[in-house]
Order: structure tokens, then sequence, then C-alpha cells
């Protein structure tokens, strides 16, 4: 009877067991049976016959003027300049894309701008490796530039040297130096210092070519809103050396040196003369008529007017009287009068204005320049720049105008960073074909997430230089003045016309701005314009707050404790005698026993008092007497 019960026991223990192991197979059986069934067949996209592989080899092997008209260069110098990317190492073949089909992919990109579904279906790969290829083909290039793009020799060319008209006048001369604007898309919240004097989206570019019009030195990238004279000195800084006795020549926008030879203008007078778009003063005597013009016209600001000039600027700091480029004409008119609101007595005018705008401007972007060096920071409290002598020698070393900022105090230029803070160019994206960029890998994903391309169109390919398009950023690589103060006094920008937006899928990589404003709907405007606002609104509370919590830390920082402080805290202790007090008042006319006496806690501070009224009384505190005693007094007759 027992071992049949214990038998059924156990056969129920196992028959349980049994259940819950086919409950839990159930459980992964089942939705692996859906999702098997549920799976839809893969069907393939890229099912043309005709492969990337296959159409770029027809178009080698075809007709001459197609590779020219598909590639924009002839066959076999394609395919040389395939054979010393693969020997190079910077181009390598992959599993399913040669190097002929990857540079044929970049080279057909560049010459129709061409999107990436468009690639992606013509040479019948996935976006991810036509995304992949067209990076390394961009890093190539960059790589190619150090090699290629330099002067083949030094000696005076065959066209200067058997002209008559040239020789010996140009002996020395290596070529001329001109800037471009390239049109580009990018992202709006970062296109203000892209945005040129012209209103459009460009990028700076400045190019050194020889008399075989070879490019011989390419300095890319950096914002619309940079002049040419900075861009010459940014490059000078990066590695663009001029062999001693040569020199190149240059047009009115930059500085007469003996490295860049610049023409002569005619003599004029008039401060409107010396206007944006105009030549630049050669001769003493147009220097002397420019300075003297610019000193009549000058105001006397004061730390006071400075001040209120910023605040006004910050009030103002909106996207109604202000665009990505600088204040409106309304917006300098709204500047002008709240200023003389404010100081009656000055009465500014608007070129005044101005001018003082452009001074400040220029100062907040070489402090910045200054402080964003390595070992280097800015003291909030002080508003002056921290950093060692040996710092200071190196920065002065390499210009020595920058010596002025150096132990002086800056009081605005936290306040100018909000007004100016993504409005000025930096040069951050610049790249010359002299000195490689940092951190760059041949291969890399470079620009997979890079908000900047340029439009590379054949009706954008080629575009004459704007001599109107200057900033208030002009720096002089010598002592020859420039006129960055008149210039910015005609920065107005029209802004009724928004940067389109790119392609969420990232599968339209280049937007003409055309076509872009076209797409943009009113309402998506007005989204924009009341983003903007809220922005400006909140950037200026957030500086009113930074401002005011300042203040008060300073203020605090000063404040030492009061004798009304102490006593109130002593009248609260009960342990504390009132003799002891009394005389407690003598012993907190001194700010360090203030300072003491409130650092203790409760008990420690009555016994602490008590030491120090012992200190300075002229006897020990009466106490208290009991009833059984009786006081001696000595009488002296």
């Amino acid at each position: 009877m027992d071992t049949s019960n214990h038998d059924d026991g156990y056969e129920s223990c196992t028959d349980s067991e049994e259940e819950e192991e086919e409950e839990e197979m159930m459980f992964l059986v089942f939705p692996t049976i859906y999702c098997i069934s549920s799976r839809r067949e893969k069907i393939p996209v890229n099912t043309s016959i005709l492969t990337g592989a296959k159409y770029i080899r027809e178009i080698l092997d075809g007709h001459p003027q197609r590779c020219l008209d598909i590639l924009r260069m002839e066959s076999h110098i394609f395919q040389l300049l395939c054979d010393h990317l693969r020997s190079k190492n910077l181009l390598k073949n992959s599993k399913g894309v040669s190097v002929e089909e990857q540079l044929g992919m970049f080279m057909y990109m560049l010459s129709r701008n061409a999107s990436y579904r468009t690639l992606t279906d013509r040479f019948q790969h996935s976006p991810e490796t036509v995304h992949r290829h067209i990076n390394g083909c961009f890093n190539a290039m960059r790589s190619l530039a150090f090699d290629l793009i330099k002067h083949s020799s030094l000696d005076t060319h065959w066209k200067i040297s058997t002209n008559p008209q040239f020789w010996p006048f140009f002996e020395n001369c290596l070529g001329a130096i001109d800037g471009t604007h390239v049109p580009m898309t990018i992202t709006s919240n970062e296109a203000a210092p892209y945005r040129n004097r012209k209103g459009t989206i460009s990028q700076n570019v400045m190019v050194a070519c020889d008399f075989d019009l070879n490019f011989v030195y390419v300095s890319a990238g950096w914002e619309g809103s940079a002049s040419d004279a900075g861009v010459l000195k940014s490059a000078i800084q990066s590695g663009f050396h001029v062999p001693p006795g040569k020199y190149y020549l240059v047009d009115g926008g930059y500085a007469n040196t003996p490295q860049f030879l610049a023409p002569y203008r005619g003599v004029r007078y008039h401060l409107k003369d010396f206007g944006r778009g105009g030549p630049r003063p050669k001769n003493p005597k147009e220097l002397f008529n420019l300075r003297f013009n610019m000193t009549q016209n000058r105001a006397k600001w004061t730390a006071r007017y400075e001040k209120g000039l910023v605040e006004v600027l910050t009030e103002y700091n909106l996207s109604h009287y202000r665009g990505q480029n600088g204040w409106t004409t309304e917006g300098w008119n709204q500047v002008v009068k709240e200023l003389n609101n404010l100081y009656p007595e000055a009465r500014f005018t608007k070129d005044q204005v101005q001018d003082k705008e452009a001074q400040l401007k220029k100062h907040y972007k070489n402090i910045k320049l200054i402080v964003n060096r390595s070992g280097i920071s800015w003291n909030d409290i002080a508003c002056v720049i921290n950093t060692t002598p040996e710092k200071w020698e190196e920065i002065i070393a390499e210009d020595p105008k920058l010596k002025m900022y150096e132990g002086k105090s800056f009081p605005l230029y936290e306040a100018l960073g909000v007004l100016y803070e993504g409005h000025i160019a930096q040069g951050r994206h610049c790249l010359t074909s002299r000195k490689p960029p940092i951190g760059t890998k041949t291969g890399s994903n470079f620009g997979a997430k890079d908000k900047m391309v340029a439009s590379t169109s054949k009706k954008n390919t080629r575009h004459g230089r704007d001599d109107n398009v200057r900033t208030s950023s002009i720096i002089d690589i010598n002592d020859t003045p420039t006129l960055d103060d008149v210039d910015e006094r005609e920065n107005t920008v029209n802004d009724e016309e928004e940067l389109g937006s790119e392609d969420a899928d990232g599968d339209q990589p280049q937007i003409s701005e055309s076509s872009a404003k076209g797409k943009k709907t009113k309402k998506q405007k007005g989204a924009t314009s009341v983003q903007r606002l809220e922005d400006s609104m909140m950037a200026y509370v957030n500086f009113k707050k930074d401002q005011a919590s300042k203040k008060e830390k300073v203020s605090q920082q000063g404040k030492q404790p009061s004798i009304t402080e102490c006593l109130q805290v002593l009248n609260d202790m009960d342990d504390v005698p009132d003799e002891v007090k009394i005389f407690a008042s003598d012993v907190f006319k001194d700010a360090a026993n203030r300072e003491i006496f409130l650092g203790y806690n409760s008990r420690l501070r009555g016994m602490w008092l008590k030491k120090e009224v012992d200190k300075i009384s002229p006897q020990p505190p009466p106490s208290r007497f009991s009833s059984g005693d009786i006081p001696s007094i000595n009488l002296v007759l």
C-alpha cells in the first residue's frame, strides 16, 4: 500500500514537470513560428544589369567626349589618378567596389550635383556603401592636395621673362592671389557667420595660382563673412610661406606689403570715397585724408557709454532688428534712438555707434582668440586674461597687436559673447593645401555627420570675386590701415529669406539655395522667427541672471558681519551672564572677533566670549552674592 502511494506521487510529480517544460517550450516555439511566418520575403532593390563597375568601364572605354561630360576629365587622366591613389594607399579595392568605381561615383556626384539616391540607383549599391566610399574619396582628395597643389618651380616664369611689358618689372612675381565665394548649404542655426554681404550663404576660399593658371595654394572653409585679409593672415599662420625676395599680385582688398603687391589708386578725400567697395588708401596723401576724416567723425566714448551701448544692443538682439550678419537699418535706428535717450548729452550719430560696435566686436574676437589657446583662461571676477608671462611672450611674438590686452581689464567680454557667439567667422572648418587636417585618417568616415556641404553644380563652379564682400573682421598683416570701421556702417541685412532645411534622410546632401527657398512655406518661416525670438529672449534673460548672481557673489565676498548681527545672536544665548553681554560690545568692535564669534557653535561661543571679556575688563565681572555672603568694605580715612 505504501509503495503504490509512493509511486503515484512520483508519477504525478513527473507529469507536472513535463507540463511545465511543454509550456515553457510553447512560449519559445510560438513566437518563433509567428516571426518566421510573418517575415516578408526580401526583394532585391538593385537589379539593373548595368552595374556601377560596368557603367564606369563603359565610360572609360567609350568616346572621350562622353568621359569629359560625365567625369569632367579625360579617361587617361582618370586612370592615372586611380593608379596614383592606389599607389599612395589612399584608396583600396573593396570586396565589391574597385578604386575606379569609387572615384567614378565621386566625380559623378561633383559634376552633376547628384544626390545619394541618384548615386544609389546609378551605381547599384546601398546608400551606406555609397556614403562610405564618397567620404573616403573626400579624404583622399584632401590628402592628395598636400602633394599636388604646390609650385613646380620658383624661377621667373617664361611668360614674364620673355615679355618686355612685364620684364623686368615683375621679375620675382610668383603668381596672383584672390578670393572667391563658393555657395554652400548649412543648418540654419549655424548659418549666421556664413552669410556674406550679398545675403547669401557661402564660404570664403582663397586661391593662389601661377602664370599657367595652376593652383599653388588653396585655403577653403572660412565663413562667408570673413574678410579676404583675415583669410590671408590665417593662411600665413597655417604655413603659407612666400620665399624671400618673391611676391604675389593681389587686389585692393589686401594690404600692400613686400610679399603682396597691390595696385595704386587715385587720391581721394571724402570719407565716403573710402567706403565699402571702394579702393584702399595706398599713399601718404590718401592715408592722411582717411585718418583726418575718421578723426572728425569719432565720438568721445567712456566706459559708461560703452556699457550702455552693449546693453541696448542686447535689448535689440531680436530677429526683427537683427539678421544673421548684423543689425538691420531699422535696428540701428532704434539703437541710436535708445542710446541718445539714455545719454542725451553725448548726441551720438548712427556712424559713431556703428564704428564703436565694430571696434567692440574686434576686441571680442581678439580676446576670444587668445582665451581659446591652451593654458589660457578668463577671469570672470577681474575680467582679465589669466596666463603666464611665457604664454604672453608667445602670443605677442605671433601677433604684436595683441599686446594691448596683456593685463588689461575688459568687463564687456561676457556681455559681448551673448551678442556675437555664433555670429563671427572663426575658420573652424578651414583647410589648406599646406597643412593637413588634424586627426584625419585616410578612409575614415569623415564628413558622415558634417553639416556643411559645398554646392558644386556646374553653374556655380566658377564665380567672379565679390569686391563688396567684406566685414569688420579684417585683420591687417602689417601697419597699412584697412577700412573695417567704415565698411561696418553699411552692414545691413534683409533677413526675410530663410535658409532651407536639409533633407532629413540625408539623401540630398546638396541643395541649392533657390530650391530650398521655394520649398519653405510661410508657416515654417513664422515658426522659425518665433523660435529665434524665443532663443534671443532666453539668452538675454540668462545673461541678466548671470550678471545679477555675479554681483551678489561679489557683494557677499566683500560683506563682513556687523556688530548688530553678533548682538542678535548673543541675546539668544541664555547661558551667558548679563555682565559678559555688556562687555561683549567692546569685543565685537574688532571685525576678526566678530567672524570668530559667528564661526563657533552655540556652546563654544559663550566660553570664547568669557575668555575675551576677561582680557579686556579691568577686573573680572562681579558675581552674584549669595544670601549668606557679606561683602567686606575697607574704609580709608
